[in-house]
Order: C-alpha cells, then sequence, then structure tokens
C-alpha cells in the first residue's frame, strides 16, 4: 500500500525493484503491465527523489503513460542548485572566481537532465508533439554550464533518443529549434545575471523597505529576459497564453503574485490546468483541452504553441483527469541578479504606468 508508507519506504521499494530487475532481468511483458499498474497512479511524487525513481521505473516497463507524464515535467522541474558563493565575496576583484561567477548564470538543472536521460530510451506513449517537445528541451539543456564533458554529456543522450525515434521523424526532431509563439529566444533580452536561487522570504526582505529609483524600461527587459512575455499579457502587447498580469499589483499582495511565480503549482486556475487524458490503448497525453465537438477532443499539449493541437476521438478516451502540476516553471527569477529581481517586481505591480512611485527616485 504505497499511500501507508513513508518516503524513505517508497524510495526502498522503487530500489528493491530496480536491484531485482538489474540482478534478474526484465519480466515479460505480461508481468510488467501487472507491477507498472502499481505505480503508475503515483507518479509524479510530491519530491524530486521520488518522481527520478518512479521515472526511470516507468520506463524501464515499458509505461505508456510516462512520456506524456515526464515532458510535462522536464519544462517545469526546479533547478536544486545552490548558491556558489556569497555575492560580497565573489565582487572582491573582477577576476575573482570568474568561472564560477559565470557558470552560476547558467548552471545545470540537475532533475530536468534525469528525465531527459530516463526518456532517451522509452519507446512508449509518444505522440509526435511529445516527442517535438523532448527534443526542443535540448536546446535548453545545451546552453547550461558545468564541467568540460557536460555538453558531450547532452548530446550523447540526445543521440541516444534520436536513434529510436521513427524513421519518418528523424530529419525532423535531429534540426528541431526553439519556438516561444511568435516569438523566439533570440528575439528576448538575455537575463544580466548572475542569478541564484531566489525564494518568496529573499525577495520581500528586498522589498520590506519598499520600491523607489527602479527603472521601468530595465523592468520591461527583465520581464521579457525571464520569459513572462512569452505567454502573459501584460498592458497592450506580449503573449496571451496564460492569465493577463496586468493588474496583478492591485490583485495580488507581494507574496501572493511572489507565490505564483515561484510556486505556480500550488494553485491553479480552472481556467489554465493541464488534463491528463489516459487512452484506451494506454497511452496518455498531458495539456489544455481547448475544445470538445463532434465527437472530438483537441488538447494543446504545447503551452507556447497553442494553436498546435491534438485531436482525439471521444471513443479513444478512457479517462480525463486534474494535472497537478502547473505549465509555468517555476524558477523563472533564478537566472536573474538582485536589481532585475527588483526592476521586475515594480513593473508587475506598477501595472504598466510608467509614474508609478516605484520609479521615482
Amino acid at each position: 500500500n504505497w499511500g501507508s508508507l513513508s518516503m524513505g519506504q517508497q524510495l526502498d521499494l522503487l530500489r528493491l525493484h530496480a536491484v531485482l530487475f538489474a540482478r534478474a532481468g526484465k519480466p515479460d511483458a505480461a508481468a510488467c503491465t501487472v507491477i507498472r499498474a502499481k505505480f503508475e497512479p503515483h507518479f509524479p511524487a510530491k519530491t524530486d527523489e521520488l518522481n527520478r525513481g518512479l521515472c526511470e521505473l516507468l520506463v524501464f516497463l515499458d509505461s505508456p503513460q510516462v512520456a506524456a507524464k515526464t515532458v510535462q515535467l522536464l519544462a517545469t522541474a526546479k533547478s536544486d542548485s545552490n548558491e556558489i558563493g556569497e555575492s560580497k565575496v565573489m565582487a572582491r576583484n573582477d577576476q575573482y572566481a570568474k568561472a564560477a561567477v559565470d557558470a552560476s548564470s547558467s548552471r545545470p538543472n540537475r532533475q530536468q537532465i534525469a528525465y531527459g536521460y530516463a526518456l532517451r530510451i522509452a519507446t512508449q506513449g509518444w505522440s509526435p508533439e511529445l516527442r517535438r517537445q523532448y527534443f526542443r528541451w535540448f536546446n535548453t539543456a545545451r546552453k547550461f554550464q558545468g564541467g568540460h564533458s557536460l555538453r558531450g554529456f547532452i548530446e550523447n543522450i540526445r543521440k541516444d533518443a534520436l536513434a529510436i525515434v521513427p524513421a519518418e521523424m528523424k530529419q525532423e526532431l535531429n534540426g528541431v529549434s526553439e519556438e516561444l509563439n511568435a516569438l523566439t529566444l533570440a528575439d528576448l533580452p538575455k537575463p544580466k545575471g548572475p542569478g541564484r536561487p531566489w525564494n518568496i522570504e529573499d525577495v520581500l526582505l528586498l522589498t520590506k523597505a519598499g520600491l523607489k529609483g527602479r527603472s521601468f524600461e530595465l523592468g520591461r527587459r527583465t520581464y521579457q529576459a525571464a520569459l513572462c512575455a512569452a505567454c502573459h499579457r501584460f498592458g497592450p502587447e506580449f503573449g496571451g497564453v496564460g492569465p493577463d498580469v496586468t493588474g496583478a499589483g492591485n490583485r495580488y499582495t507581494q507574496r501572493d503574485l511572489l507565490e505564483n511565480i515561484v510556486d505556480p503549482s500550488k494553485v491553479i486556475s480552472d481556467q489554465y490546468e493541464s488534463t491528463l487524458v489516459e487512452k484506451t490503448d494506454g497511452s496518455s497525453i498531458v495539456g489544455r483541452i481547448i475544445k470538445e465537438e463532434g465527437g472530438k477532443i483537441s488538447v494543446a499539449e504545447n503551452p507556447l504553441l497553442p494553436d498546435q493541437l491534438t485531436v482525439l476521438s471521444q471513443s479513444d478516451v478512457k479517462s480525463r483527469s486534474k494535472y497537478p502540476i502547473s505549465a509555468m516553471p517555476p524558477a523563472l527569477l533564478d537566472s536573474l541578479n538582485q536589481d532585475e529581481v527588483l526592476d521586475l517586481m515594480a513593473f508587475l505591480l506598477s501595472g504598466g504606468n510608467k509614474e508609478d512611485k516605484a520609479f521615482k527616485p
């Protein structure tokens, strides 16, 4: 009974299965079906460690659900990197620990890499759009900075994954590029950084004395650099996939606003929630249901490409359930430095008013 176990016992159970299969080999297809049915309802779990173990096990057992669930997690996994060093120490002179400072602005997201690595050998449950989303992730992963072998490691994962995709998609997936609606990453400014892991209390402490002397233009620039502009309308411009945040300063306290940014899965609006659609063939997809008509369901699997819809027949749908993970990444502030965070907060709270007191000396 998974629910009666502590997290430590749940991890032990996953490790027990891993050791058993490593020693005894893979069970036959019928046994795989029975075993994975015990674990599929519990993925995703509440912790990164459990999710890594469940993902690896379900891929090994040929789960038709694991690809859809993991691609969603791949796009939203938080970075677990710690701050490399105190800013006052790192800034003692321009050359002090330069390599560490440079690396801190784009640290590897180890949880994402774990998911990407596990999915490279997944053979079941893929749709064409799921594969595109997975391969787009490699464009993000290539920008991670780490040891000298990191980029080669990421490329080897990509090659392994490409080796098992259908022949008709190999050329497309080999050249797939980042897409952000009408915006591309090349169109957006980059964070100045160096970033750090930001939590709610960190930012509230910075703004405790009030926001003053901030820059409207730099706040607008940061709104784009942090990728807010890709999904959220602000005033008369930017994306419209997610909620309009123009009036966020009037609707939310600073704490509530930060909570929505730092932990977007804590509260998900019904209007923007994702749905896990399980199909009668055992596979599943995750996305927003855009419309239902004529015995068909249209699902937007990629929140950044809402016009690309996967259309399913109602007769092919076994069940639908609310998916507990927000499509919004939770660590968008972590690429920003202190001034960028403050300018972004002033921009959001101003509602687009250049004359707001936050921009006065």
